[in-house]
């Protein structure tokens, strides 16, 4: 596992029955960030940095939880599912530590009473990786959230983006 320390201890008998001990102890290199799996489920803050054409917002700064599901052997690329609201569930492609994708969203934005459909990008950057569960898994995560809904139903356009921070919830 990247990064970790282990040591080894060889005993050896003789054939009078005394024992003779060996120990050596290594750290392996630490691997970059980028190469550990986007897995897992993530304590995701989010900081709203500018929003327009919203009759009434809400909070500036908000949790959300995030589940990461591999698309084949990680790192690769992985699936967005976001458990607080459930209709989001963005692709998001791997180039080296980063992940970026985009998807339309029923029911992010409602418009006198309508679920408006809502363009949602997601761009993320990987900062931390540690060992899980011997795994090396991504435990910490910035980047950028952005939606946007065109004119809909008498309503006017509206458009959002955030920073994003996210913490693995290992254990």
């Amino acid at each position: 596992m990247p990064g970790t320390h282990y040591t080894y201890t060889v005993s050896a008998v003789g054939a009078d029955e005394q024992r003779s001990t060996a120990s050596v102890s290594v750290t392996t290199k630490a691997a970059p960030p980028g190469t550990a799996a986007l897995v897992g489920t993530f304590n995701v803050h989010l900081h709203n940095t500018s929003n327009s054409g919203f009759s009434s917002f809400g909070k500036t700064d908000f949790n959300n939880g995030w589940r990461f599901q591999p698309q084949c052997k990680p790192p690769c690329n992985t699936q967005l599912r976001n458990i607080n609201a459930k209709r989001m569930i963005v692709s998001l492609k791997q180039n080296g530590g980063s992940y970026s994708g985009s998807t339309s969203v029923p029911g992010l934005v409602t418009c006198q009473g309508h679920d408006v459909t809502t363009s949602v990008t997601v761009t993320i950057h990987v900062t931390r990786a540690d060992p899980v569960r011997d795994a090396w898994q991504v435990t910490k995560f910035t980047g950028t959230m952005s939606q946007s809904a065109s004119a809909q139903l008498g309503c006017t356009s509206s458009s959002a983006s955030f920073t994003v921070t996210g913490t693995s919830l290992k254990g």
